[in-house]
């Protein structure tokens, strides 16, 4: 029986993680209804694991389910996104300060291959890969701060930020001056300068909220 529930959860995952770039690339449109039915059959899973993922998904604030009336994809609103940033450029900023005094050099190394992966996927133009090397590498400082609520928080927002950062890099929004942040931030961190380090994580959130804007 433990042997079929952990079978159920690692389907799970990867249903999850297939649902969330859908959702995230906008194959599932904000607000569109889907039934188990059909993701049953895209996704060619059991329903337990599925609806093990979609519960999963409602937490990350992806999808809504209505008991008797199915899921729909979460609505995408510039007034959440606002509200979403004010949220992530404080919570982001403190984990990278907590993480400027808590990493290792194993921790640098991991960051710093995060940002060449993002910058090969720019050279690819490989959005979607882009998008979520951006995630892995805020998750990843989260988790340098060894804080698992302050993780667990920027995870599920930073999360939510991933669809409108891909629509406006889709719609020809800048990429290059993320990465660019991203290497300062990871600068400010090598150094173990905690101000720094907070004060540049702020002002990224804060320079992406207005480059994404602009470009939506």
């Amino acid at each position: 029986m433990a042997l079929e529930k952990d079978n159920n959860t690692r389907a799970s995952d990867r249903i999850a993680q297939e649902l969330r770039k859908m959702i995230i690339s906008l194959e599932l449109q904000p607000g569109a209804k889907v039934s188990e039915a059909d993701l049953v059959e895209r996704l060619n899973c059991g329903r337990t694991p599925l609806r093990e993922a979609l519960q999963r998904l409602a937490e990350e604030y992806l999808v809504v389910s209505i008991p008797h009336h199915g899921v729909s994809i979460a609505e995408l609103g510039l007034t959440d996104y606002v509200q979403l940033i004010e949220a992530v450029s404080h919570l982001e900023a403190i984990s990278t300060r907590l993480a400027s005094q808590r990493l290792v050099d194993d921790d640098i190394k991991k960051l710093k291959g995060i940002i060449d992966k993002s910058e090969k996927a720019h050279a690819r133009d490989d959005i979607l890969s882009i998008v979520e090397f951006d995630f892995i590498f805020h998750h990843t400082i989260s988790a340098i701060s060894r804080n698992r609520y302050i993780m667990h928080m920027t995870d599920r927002l930073h999360r939510l930020t991933s669809r409108f950062i891909y629509l406006a890099w889709r719609n020809g929004g800048e990429i290059h001056p993320s990465i660019e942040e991203h290497k300062e931030i990871l600068q400010a961190l090598t150094e173990r300068n905690a101000e720094k380090a907070e004060k540049l994580t702020f002002e990224h959130t804060q320079n992406a909220k207005e480059r994404i804007i602009q470009a939506l």
